[in-house]
């Protein structure tokens, strides 16, 4: 490596990556305390931290590596031919099939350049994202960020390591995470159709789309689901032939299937390298010591039946307010089935409404709502590399401690997350904004 290139490379990160990743990181935990930052300051820090993750993304340019296999999944959807068979990595359903055929249109360098971009804009909004979905469900408690601290949010969203990590893959995560968060800003703003149609866009990642279906489960909902499933079969249907879906459907499910397989790319056992950013029930059960597979199935599909059963109850008798709704849903959706670091970016909406409560709160939930903010950020900004080296040196001398609580830390901190909110929400006094 040249000694230019590594002299710059210490000087972005001594002057930028490392002051702005530490100034957004406890600007953010002083608005999760209830502090109230000045503005100037905040605006300061929030441009700061996503000032870097542009400059980081294009000093050290994405390789692109799990963009390349949708690439490669487009020319082969191009040609005509079945990309669950040609390549089993493929685990997206029939409907994301266009959007690979669009990528591979281009060459592979103008795919990641120009996914690159639009993967960095999306960063950067996602706290204003997040914010509008929450405020446009409706009349409701006080916790809307002011613009200084939502910059500040944003920032820490932006150049968490989640983003990052999509990033430098090119995962397809925000783009089905930014069109839920459009569908449920559009549900609030009464238009079903532009809901139903980002829904439909969103399902391209079932495991993250499905948890957020339970928000739409109202009278007036009836519309959403129509648009969603025209939408959903007509972009299906556009790469591949009427007698042939239900056919790929069943590839596209034997390659989950496959590739959760012992020793393959998705399984939680700590002997698959690959498994240390799984986020998944399965995997904390594995690490706190079940070792039978049935049993651990059979309990994670449990837990996550009886959580999923619990919200639909407290969302069809309004338990809760819709913005609180929708970030314990966010917190189920990073549960569900299984995920990867990149996919915690949805955890945007809680870290929005927490933040916001922690703000507005004045009784003693506050800190409930502090700490459940806590979690996320600990989640977003955990570091793959070091998680890494300690399954490595676990695997020659295993300390059942550190595998039980380290190990699945991200998997403890979300289900801490939900938690905190939930206890916050029963014990805050619930006084509607003027």
């Amino acid at each position: 490596m040249p000694i230019a290139f590594v002299q710059l490379d210490w000087l972005l990160k001594t002057l930028l990556y490392w002051p702005a990743e530490i100034l957004v990181l406890l600007t953010a935990m002083a608005l999760l305390a209830g502090v109230r930052v000045k503005p100037a300051v905040a605006w300061l820090v929030g441009v700061l931290a996503m000032t870097a993750i542009v400059v980081r993304t294009f000093d050290r340019y994405p390789e692109g590596f799990d963009l390349r296999i949708f690439w490669d999944a487009g020319a082969v959807v191009l040609r005509g031919e079945d990309p669950y068979l040609a390549d089993g990595r493929i685990l997206n359903p029939p409907q994301a099939l266009p959007l690979m055929a669009l990528l591979g249109i281009v060459s592979f360098a103008a795919c990641l350049l120009v996914w690159t971009i639009l993967n960095v804009a999306a960063c950067c909004g996602l706290g204003l994202l997040a914010q509008k979905a929450l405020a446009a469900q409706g009349p409701d408690y006080d916790w809307e960020l002011t613009p200084s601290a939502l910059a500040v949010l944003s920032g820490a969203l932006a150049f968490c390591y989640a983003c990052r990590r999509g990033l430098d893959a090119g995962q397809l995560s925000l783009l089905a995470i930014v069109p839920l968060f459009v569908a449920l800003w559009a549900q609030g703003r009464a238009r079903p159709i532009l809901a139903g149609a980002m829904l439909a866009v969103a399902s391209i990642k079932a495991a993250t789309w499905l948890p957020f279906m339970l928000l739409f489960l109202g009278k007036k909902d009836w519309k959403s689901w129509v648009a969603m499933a025209v939408v959903s079969i007509a972009l299906a249907l556009s790469t591949t032939l009427p007698d042939e879906l239900v056919n790929r459907c069943r590839e596209c499910l034997d390659n989950i299937a496959t590739l959760s397989q012992p020793g393959r790319v998705n399984d939680y056992v700590s002997s698959n390298s690959q498994s240390v950013d799984l986020i998944m029930l399965d995997r904390a059960l594995y690490c706190a010591g079940v070792g039978d597979r049935a049993v651990i199935k059979g309990v994670s599909l449990a837990i996550t039946g009886m959580l999923g059963l619990w919200l639909l109850v407290g969302i069809v008798r309004g338990h809760w307010s819709r913005a609180a709704a929708c970030s314990l849903v966010a917190f189920f959706a990073a549960l569900f089935l299984y995920h990867r670091q990149y996919d915690m970016v949805l955890l945007a909406v809680p870290l929005v409404y927490v933040t916001g409560r922690a703000q507005h709160e004045r009784s003693a939930a506050r800190w409930l709502y502090g700490v459940s903010g806590v979690a996320i950020l600990a989640v977003l900004y955990f570091r793959l590399a070091e998680l890494e080296v300690l399954q490595l040196k676990l695997d020659s001398n295993p300390s059942p401690i550190v595998a039980a609580v380290v190990m699945p830390y991200c998997i403890w901190c979300v289900l801490v997350g939900l938690i905190c909110l939930a206890l916050a929400e029963r014990f805050s006094p619930r006084v509607k904004k003027a």
